[in-house]
């Protein structure tokens, strides 16, 4: 039995409710921005990868472009959600 066509419905699944994920975060710290700041949020390379659906040269190239501001800790490197967000969803606006 070939199960290709429900993982990659799985997948589907999964990158929607980590979009959805997302989008709860942002409107929960909208929410709050007048109430405290909410602790920033960094994602390393492999979340990153997994929610954007990069291999690592893409995101080493992306990152090399500036399209995907980082930050670097001890030689690895660090995203912010609002960033990866923004990616994810380019027409929110989010800065």
């Amino acid at each position: 039995m070939d199960n290709r066509p429900l993982f990659r419905k799985l997948e589907s699944i999964e990158e929607t409710q980590g979009k959805i994920l997302f989008y709860i975060r942002i409107l929960a710290e909208q929410r709050v921005k007048t109430q405290g700041r909410l602790p920033e949020v960094l994602f390393n390379d492999q979340e990153v990868m997994f929610k954007l659906s990069w291999s690592k040269s893409t995101l080493k190239r992306r990152r090399a472009d500036g399209l995907l501001p980082f930050r670097k800790i001890k030689n690895k490197f660090y995203y912010r959600e609002k960033d990866v967000f923004s990616l994810l969803f380019p027409d929110t606006g989010s800065s």
